[in-house]
């Protein structure tokens, strides 16, 4: 991940920065670090607002910020998870 982060800092308008900007967005999500692909994704946007796929990274930011937005606990609409703790009581 630092290679990519290099590539970025020296060579900040080369093709190899683009693909780096990338490769950063990609690794963030598989380590479920969303507001790090999301800012990936955004300076790849900021940076090379002319790249081919544009709407397509805006409609991943979107994506982003929604399972951002659902906690964890909550399975689907409407359905939520509780899990007792010790002391719990109903009354």
């Amino acid at each position: 991940m630092a290679d990519f982060g290099d590539i970025v800092n020296k060579y900040p308008d080369s093709q190899d920065a683009e693909r780096s900007l990338r490769g950063l967005a990609s690794i963030s999500i598989q380590e479920n670090d969303d507001k790090k692909a999301e800012y990936y994704y955004r300076k790849l946007l900021n940076d090379f607002p002319s790249v081919e796929d544009a709407d397509d990274i805006r409609i991943s930011i979107e994506d982003l910020k929604k399972e951002e937005a659902i906690p964890p606990d909550v399975i689907a609409k409407d359905i939520v998870e509780y899990k007792v703790s010790s002391g719990d009581s109903l009354y």
